[in-house]
């Protein structure tokens, strides 16, 4: 782990530690399901010799808490490990370490690719931060936690062998881990060491021009990762084809599954049947205060821009209430609230809008970029459209991105 000073500047944390963990226990012992489940995962997580029982008194315990997704596809509960639990001397395990840099692309070259391919995938990378190991002078000290399952037990302690998460270094050691894999094995693994710049940490969204070499490129990617130890499930893809070798278990969508119908990928809904990506909105039943409708606009995820003329209204909304500089938790005047109210509730209407994912003709001849800005007293913004020309003389056009902004006060 990269720690800005060896050792550690770390204070007194056991104490913190039990405190925080006889609160949880009294939330467990309460919740018998949530129990269970806090169990299931820890007891898997030393049966898989990801943590196991310290034998020497370590200089540092990390407090533990459970999220639930009861959404989660695999893991209902997932115990999360807070390394920003400040030491007796002020400083946490995280204040200790570097964050370290940013090696893989960011969300928006990823998606634009993903868009390009004819046959596409996504999978993930099963338990990506615990297939990496941290040298045992770090682990047996500094990743210690407290521990039992049953309430006549003992406290024990345990020390986690894996990158764990919660810490601030993690998401840069398990994509440095990657990426490292990648350049070593790209003689034996060629198609999958190139791929390698569409994972974003743990999942992969890739694909290729035709059928064939998607299957070959699915291949050299289990290999590839096999050979590091990690294993890719949750699978989907637009062509069924692409499925037939992988364990029913292990797929995210199954063509002939009825119930299948949509799958989030990186934040956004994607329908590998109907190979578009779809929307949908929550009601908004919140109070009408800045700070609810902050929130609310922030649940629009939108890295590509296909909702443009729709977020920038939202925020146009917004800033007229900071003109107004009415306070985050003021109730907003009347006539902004029902604007707001006649806003929010049309985004139901978003259930109705798709988008097709592929923006190309089949063996597209010719492909042009065509960007449009425009800019009003409100907001500027710009789009950019693909146009492409097949060797049939077919012709597609289709929205690409687009950025928005409100106009400065």
């Amino acid at each position: 782990m990269p720690f800005k000073i060896e050792p550690p500047c770390l204070g007194e944390s056991k104490h913190i530690a039990i405190k925080r963990f006889n609160s949880l226990w009294k939330r467990l012992e309460g919740d018998p399901e949530y129990l269970q489940l806090y169990r299931e995962f820890l007891t898997e997580y030393e049966n898989l010799g990801h943590m196991q029982a310290a034998s020497e008194t370590p200089k540092y315990f990390m407090p533990h808490h459970g999220v639930f997704r009861p959404e989660g596809s695999t893991t209902k509960l997932r115990v999360v490990f807070n390394a920003s639990e400040a030491t007796s001397s002020g400083q946490s395990f995280n204040d200790n370490l570097y964050s370290g840099s940013v090696v893989q692309d960011d969300l928006f070259a990823i998606l634009l690719r993903f868009r390009k391919h004819s046959v596409v995938f996504t999978a993930d990378i099963k338990k990506m931060y615990r297939q990496i190991w941290i040298h045992p002078d770090q682990c047996d000290d500094l990743q210690c936690i407290f521990w039992k399952s049953l309430k006549e037990e003992k406290l024990r302690v345990f020390k986690l062998l894996t990158v764990t998460y919660g810490t601030k270094c993690a998401p840069y050691l398990a994509t440095r881990v990657l990426q490292q894999l990648c350049w070593d094995e790209q003689n034996r693994y060629p198609l999958a060491a190139a791929a390698g710049k569409d994972f974003y940490v743990d999942d992969i969204l890739s694909g290729t021009e035709d059928l064939s070499s998607a299957i070959e490129l699915q291949d050299q990617l289990i290999l590839l990762l096999k050979s590091a130890g990690m294993e890719l499930h949750k699978w989907s893809s637009n062509n069924p084809s692409l499925l037939h070798k992988v364990p029913t278990s292990d797929r995210e969508y199954n063509f002939d599954n009825p119930n299948s119908t949509t799958l989030k990928t990186l934040g956004l809904q994607f329908n590998p049947k109907k190979d578009t990506f779809c929307f949908s909105v929550q009601k908004i039943v919140s109070p009408a205060t800045k700070r609810t409708m902050l929130s609310d606009i922030s649940r629009l995820f939108d890295p590509l821009g296909l909702l443009g003329p729709l977020i920038i209204t939202a925020k146009i909304f917004l800033q007229k209430l900071c003109i107004l500089k009415i306070d985050w938790d003021d109730e907003v005047p009347l006539h902004l609230s029902r604007e707001w109210e006649k806003f929010s509730s049309e985004l139901s209407q978003l259930k109705n809008l798709t988008v097709e994912r592929h923006v190309l003709t089949s063996k597209a001849l010719k492909v042009d970029l065509i960007g449009f800005g425009d800019a009003s007293k409100d907001a500027y913004g710009c789009a950019v459209y693909i146009r492409s020309v097949s060797s049939y003389g077919d012709i597609k056009v289709s929205l690409l991105c687009s950025k928005s902004r409100v106009a400065p006060i």
